[in-house]
């Protein structure tokens, strides 16, 4: 559940960091196909009478990557692009000193655990991010999924990868993949 300014809301969504040996989106999509079943996804809906079974496969997964990295999906948190590694580490410090900021601050009991939390989630990330960088692994995409939020939301594919694919996690010689909840 998420606070906005003067009102409550359940969205939700999934950001998936894609860590990959390789230069293009090519060899992204070929490194997920050899983990198709990952992605073979499923979620009955529990908010309508019908009991809705929403699914994804890989080739769904690819073709959301696909229209995003292609400039088809606009994206408020991340750059539709192939990135460099580096890139993602010197996001993710800086991220990192934005809540050491707001430690400084007067801050309650409650604050203080929130913030030195958050700290302590994205410096285990960096440390990912950095064992994919030894292993040479330096290109990445980032990529949001949601139920109403998200580069892809709303649909079949938005709310199974936000509900189910939260749980995929991936850290091998040629390819990482970690979600982060977005509440």
């Amino acid at each position: 559940m998420k606070r906005k300014a003067d009102f409550v809301t359940n969205s939700s969504s999934t950001s998936f960091t894609f860590i990959f040996k390789g230069t293009d989106k090519k060899h992204l999509f070929d490194l997920l196909l050899a983990r198709k079943q990952l992605f073979d996804l499923h979620y009955e809906s529990e908010w309508d009478d019908e009991g809705t079974v929403h699914e994804c496969t890989v080739e769904d997964v690819i073709a959301a990557l696909d229209k995003f990295l292609s400039g088809r999906l606009s994206s408020l948190d991340f750059s539709g692009k192939v990135e460099y590694i580096n890139d993602l580490l010197a996001r993710r410090t800086a991220d990192i000193r934005s809540w050491e900021e707001m430690y400084e601050d007067d801050v309650e009991d409650w604050e203080q655990k929130w913030i030195t939390d958050s700290i302590s989630e994205i410096k285990q990330i960096i440390g990912l991010i950095k064992g994919a960088k030894d292993r040479g692994l330096l290109s990445v995409v980032q990529m949001g999924f949601g139920d109403n939020h998200g580069e892809v939301w709303g649909d079949g594919l938005g709310v199974v990868m936000d509900y189910k694919g939260r749980g995929i996690f991936v850290n091998d010689d040629d390819l990482v993949i970690f979600t982060e909840q977005n509440r």
